[in-house]
């Protein structure tokens, strides 16, 4: 009787053999394979030091998971809103018209951070341009970021605010800020990529000038047949962007 394997075989325990093996195989050349492989995907790594956290992304919008709003109406004057208990990076900042300004002269509003000790209207604008609180009723108002990166990181502490320009009579209105968790100077970034192009990677930010480790960590299971004790080799797919 012959029997055919299509495949690798592997033997829990000792191989025992009667007659003729066909090629012949010295028993000592007979070894178990030890190359079990385990797949790290991008999104299995974790942030070193708060290891229940994903990597923060690269800043997209969809990345927000904080919101800072502010509502004003005919009482209103500049004011503060949201005083960050950790760091943040702006990452969009959309306004509403509900009651229209009436007043006969330009009626508008920058959304400005302040760090403590400072007056929110001597703070730093968030964006371009102004808040028309005499815009159209009921129609979203996306504001268009700070080109300075620096503008839109907040750090701990920072309030975010609003600073009035003109008389408000009737205004009324809504402005919502939205903040994604900002990387910590050590922690390697998620970058999703373009779908269906590009896939996924983590990567450090601009590194050019700067002497720094950034780092990432994350845990997978050793398959039973392990040998404790044994060596265990990683392998890295890795690249320079530019220079």
């Amino acid at each position: 009787m012959e029997t055919v394997f299509n495949d690798d075989v592997r033997m829990a325990g000792n191989l025992t053999v009667h007659g003729q093996r066909l090629p012949a195989i010295a028993r000592s050349e007979l070894a178990e394979d030890s190359n079990a492989r385990h797949k790290i995907q991008p999104t299995d790594w974790r942030v070193w030091d708060a290891f229940s956290q994903p990597l923060p992304s690269e800043g997209l919008v969809e990345a927000a998971v904080e919101h800072a709003s502010y509502y004003w109406d005919p009482n209103s004057a500049d004011d503060s809103a949201f005083v960050a208990g950790r760091a943040y990076r702006v990452v969009g900042i959309t306004a509403r018209v509900e009651v229209a300004g009436t007043d006969a002269g330009a009626v508008t509003a920058a959304v400005k951070k302040a760090p403590s000790g400072t007056d929110i209207a001597a703070g730093t604008a968030l964006h371009t341009g102004t808040i028309d609180l005499k815009g159209t009723v009921n129609t979203n108002q996306a504001l268009t970021l700070s080109a300075t990166s620096s503008d839109l990181d907040i750090a701990a502490g920072n309030a975010i605010g609003i600073d009035f320009t003109g008389v408000l009579t009737a205004a009324r209105g809504v402005v919502t800020v939205a903040l994604a968790p900002a990387a910590s100077p050590d922690d390697l970034i998620l970058v999703g990529g373009t779908f269906g192009a590009a896939s996924p990677s983590v990567r450090t930010r601009d590194l050019k000038a700067a002497a720094q480790t950034l780092r990432a960590r994350c845990t997978f299971q050793l398959p039973p047949s392990y040998v404790a004790g044994a060596t265990v080799t990683i392998r890295a797919r890795a690249g320079m962007l530019t220079t």
